[in-house]
C-alpha cells in the first residue's frame, strides 16, 4: 500500500481515529485523578560522610560513595525501615510503598545523599523526610554494631582462657609474673657471672667459691624453664592480639553507637522547605502518554476493520456446471 492508500483508511475512519486517543487519553487523566491527592514534597541533605570513616567500614575506597548510594537506596524501601518510619511518623505503610513517595539520589560526587518524601500532609512530609534518612542510617550501621559486639565477645572469651593457662603456668613453674620474672632471673644469673669474674681477679677464692655454688643453681633453675617459656610467649602473644581485637571492636561500636544517636536526633539530616506537589504537570504528562498509546491502537483498529471489510466483500468464486455430453445415434445405413 502506498502512503496515499493509509491516508485514505484514515479519512475514511476519522471518527475512530480521532475517537480512540481521545477516549485513552480521558481514562488516563481520571485514573490519575481518582489516585491522586494532594501531596507535599520535602527534601532532606543527608551528610553520610561519618559512615565511611568508621574502622572496617564498606564505604571507604574509591567506590565507597556509589556503594553507600546503593546501600542507602535498597535499605530505605525495606520493610523494616518502612515500618519504623510508619511507627515514627504516623503515616500508613502503604502510603510509604507508593509509586514516588520516597526517593534517593545523589548529590553530584560527594558523599551528600537527597532524600525526598512525598506525603499527603504537609507537617507529616518533612517528619517523613527525617525519619527515612535516620532510621536508613540506623539500619545500615546495625550489623555493623552487632558484628563488633560478637567479635568483643570472642575476643574477650580469648583473653579469659589466655589469662587462665598463664596463671596456671605460673603457678607450675614459679614465674608469677610469667616472662617478667624469666627476665630477672636471667639479670640475676648475669649479675652472678661478673661478680664471679671479680672474686676471681681479685684473688677472693672462697668468695668466687660461694658464687659459682649460686650460679650452678640459678643456671639449673634457668636451664629448666627455658622450653616452659615458649608457652609462656606464645600465650602472651595471643592475650595481646585479643587484647587488641577487644579494644578495636568495642571502638567501632562506640562509633556506630554515637552515629546512630546523631541520625535520631537529626543531627545528620538537613531538611528543606515544604512544597506542595503541582498535580497539572503530572495530569499533562500521563495525558500525553495516553494520548500516544490511544493513536497507536486507532491505528491498529483501523487497519484490522479495513482488512475485514475487505475480506467480507471479496466475491465467492463462480462454479461452472458442466453438462454431461450426449451421443448421437448413428445413421443406419441405406
Amino acid at each position: 500500500m502506498e502512503i496515499g492508500d493509509y491516508l485514505n483508511l484514515v479519512r475514511k475512519r476519522i471518527r475512530l481515529f480521532l475517537l480512540v486517543p481521545v477516549l485513552a487519553a480521558l481514562v488516563v487523566v481520571a485514573a490519575v485523578l481518582i489516585r491522586s491527592d494532594d501531596r507535599y514534597l520535602t527534601t532532606a541533605t543527608v551528610s553520610t560522610s561519618s559512615l565511611s570513616s568508621i574502622a572496617g567500614s564498606q564505604f571507604s575506597g574509591g567506590q565507597g560513595n556509589r556503594v553507600l548510594l546503593e546501600t542507602f537506596s535498597a535499605a530505605s524501601e525495606t520493610p523494616t525501615v518502612l515500618a519504623r518510619v510508619s511507627q515514627r511518623t504516623g503515616v500508613p505503610i502503604g502510603t510509604l510503598q507508593s509509586e514516588e513517595a520516597i526517593s534517593v539520589g545523589p548529590i553530584g560526587e560527594s558523599s551528600l545523599l537527597r532524600v525526598t518524601a512525598r506525603v499527603p500532609q504537609s507537617k507529616q512530609s518533612s517528619d517523613v523526610a527525617k525519619a527515612v534518612s535516620a532510621e536508613t542510617i540506623k539500619f545500615i550501621l546495625e550489623p555493623q554494631i552487632q558484628l563488633a559486639v560478637k567479635s568483643a565477645e570472642q575476643a574477650q572469651r580469648t583473653i579469659d582462657d589466655t589469662q587462665a593457662k598463664l596463671s596456671e603456668l605460673g603457678r607450675t613453674t614459679g614465674l608469677a609474673l610469667g616472662i617478667p620474672d624469666y627476665e630477672m632471673k636471667s639479670r640475676a644469673v648475669s649479675a652472678l657471672r661478673e661478680e664471679l669474674l671479680r672474686a676471681r681477679a681479685a684473688g677472693q677464692f672462697t668468695l668466687a667459691a660461694s658464687v659459682q655454688a649460686s650460679l650452678d643453681a640459678q643456671s639449673a633453675e634457668l636451664t629448666a624453664l627455658a622450653p616452659r617459656m615458649a608457652e609462656f610467649q606464645t600465650l602472651t602473644e595471643l592475650n595481646r592480639q585479643a587484647l587488641a581485637r577487644v579494644n578495636t571492636a568495642r571502638s567501632t561500636e562506640e562509633q556506630a553507637r554515637a552515629l546512630q544517636s546523631s541520625a535520631d536526633a537529626g543531627e545528620l539530616v538537613t531538611l528543606g522547605e515544604t512544597s506542595k506537589v503541582e498535580v497539572f504537570p503530572v495530569l499533562v504528562r500521563r495525558g500525553l502518554g495516553g494520548l500516544g498509546a490511544g493513536i497507536f491502537l486507532a491505528a491498529i483498529l483501523v487497519i484490522l476493520l479495513e482488512f475485514l471489510g475487505r475480506t467480507e466483500r471479496a466475491p465467492r468464486p463462480v462454479t461452472r456446471e458442466t453438462t454431461p455430453l450426449v451421443e448421437e445415434p448413428e445413421p443406419e445405413p441405406l
